[in-house]
């Protein structure tokens, strides 16, 4: 045999060209060479499927779901009826409001809800929980117009750290002696770690504050009893014509199998609202609605269920800070651009699995309340500047005791402004102010 050339430029390269008289055992080498490195790249080829098999199962699996999704053009909660739904009583809502509803539902997504028979020392402690301060980044001073994070884990009572989210936590970042506090974003990271985030609108110091309102193992509780029973807080309306009056049961949602139903369920927005029917008066004689009786959820806990809402243990609690609560905020640098200085919907420093919260609106300072949107608030210190604004309109306010308390405020504040007697519930309304003067001013409250 003569070999002309043998050239292995490469590891693993062969090449050969031969006269008549073929070597096969050096062909056979090199061959050899080649089924070795093909065997080898097939086993890897298995082994990184079979260790990713789960992860690309997972990855199909929200393709299809997607493209499902898709193809359908709604939101997967559309799927979900809701158990308290009175379909007897109402039309179902159209694609757009149900959209809406989806919308309104995601926005206060949560985890999945956890079991009841989770026992009371693997719930959230507040006493066992922490919140730190951040370091600035770079370690560089704080001023009016950055961003202050504080991390807040959260603990059981026995000291260990939980692995899932759900806490109603609120955060607010305020300074007592300038009268000033905003709120703050609360992001939840599904894994008993959370972020509070707060836009620095004022130099001094400034102390941060978290509160647990509710653990994770109450809310699931609460969500669930919301869905079994609707009707929570028990309301009646009076019906009266002349010297007869009569008092019904009235809900979002009655049984229409009793007695007949006055519907008052709103035109506009489908919001639906019934009362049962007086005996002796027809439905347009209604004149007020009135919570009946103080019936609360609490009342239909069991005593283990019970130990999650405790005053001063898991309810509206304080969690304890790791390190100082407070900071020292700086003047704006000259040097930053307003545009930047001022955003206080900056991007966290990481990004939860649940989107974040709606940022403040606003906040107050020297107890004045000042909006971040450029909207300018009026300041009005005497009740003849208040009697001007209100001149020739009509104002309508729907609400809670809130909103009790602005009615209360305002007719006590400007003298001239008089409570019209419509013979509405004390505590519920609804109230009609007025001045002697009808072409003056004309509002009505509606405090639930």
């Amino acid at each position: 045999m003569h070999i002309l050339t043998r050239t292995l430029p490469n590891p693993g390269q062969c090449f050969f060209s031969c006269t008549e008289e073929e070597d096969t055992g050096a062909m056979w080498d090199c061959q050899s060479k080649y089924v070795c490195i093909f065997l080898l790249l097939a086993l890897s080829g298995l082994f990184f499927l079979f260790r990713n098999i789960n992860i690309l199962e997972w990855k199909l699996n929200s393709t299809l779901d997607l493209s499902h999704i898709h193809s359908e053009g709604s939101p997967p909660c559309l799927d979900r009826k809701l158990s308290f739904f009175c379909s007897h009583l109402v039309q179902e809502p159209s694609t757009e409001e149900a959209l809406e509803d989806c919308s309104l539902l995601e926005s206060i997504a949560g985890p999945e809800p956890l079991p009841v028979t989770t026992p009371l020392d693997q719930t959230s402690d507040p006493a066992h929980s922490l919140f730190a301060i951040l370091p600035a980044g770079g370690g560089r001073e704080r001023h009016v117009g950055d961003q202050l994070e504080a991390l807040v884990l959260m603990n059981d009572f026995q000291g260990r750290p939980k692995s899932r989210g759900g806490d109603f936590l609120l955060a607010r970042l305020h300074s007592p002696e300038l009268g000033a506090g905003v709120a703050g974003q609360v992001l939840d990271y599904l894994n008993g770690t959370y972020s509070a985030i707060f836009p620095l609108l004022w130099e001094g110091s400034v102390w941060v504050e978290v509160t647990l309102v509710h653990p994770s193992e109450a809310v699931s509780l609460l969500r669930r009893l919301q869905e079994e029973r609707l009707n929570w807080v028990p309301s009646k309306s009076l019906f009266r014509s002349g010297l007869l009056s009569e008092t019904t049961e009235c809900n979002l949602c009655l049984p229409n199998n009793q007695q007949p139903l006055c519907d008052y369920t709103d035109p506009r927005t489908g919001e639906p609202w019934f009362c049962y029917k007086p005996k002796q008066l027809a439905c347009d004689t209604r004149i007020n609605h009135f919570k009946a009786g103080s019936q609360t959820y609490l009342q239909h806990l069991t005593s283990k269920e019970a130990l999650l809402f405790q005053s001063g243990i898991n309810i509206n609690v304080h969690i304890h800070a790791t390190g100082s609560d407070s900071v020292t905020v700086l003047p704006k640098e000259k040097d930053k651009p307003d545009e930047e200085s001022s955003s206080v919907a900056a991007a966290p420093i990481r990004t939860p699995p649940l989107p974040s919260r709606t940022p403040p609106s606003g906040y107050y300072y020297q107890g004045s309340w000042r909006a971040l949107d450029g909207v300018v608030i009026r300041q009005l210190d005497d009740p003849a500047a208040i009697i001007q604004c209100l001149k020739g309109k009509q104002v309508y306010m729907y609400g809670d005791s809130t909103v009790r308390q602005y009615y209360d405020y305002l007719t006590s504040f400007v003298p001239e402004l008089k409570k019209f007697n419509i013979r509405s519930h004390v505590r519920a309304g609804p109230f009609m102010p007025t001045f002697a003067d009808y072409d003056v001013f004309e509002g009505r409250w509606f405090a639930f």
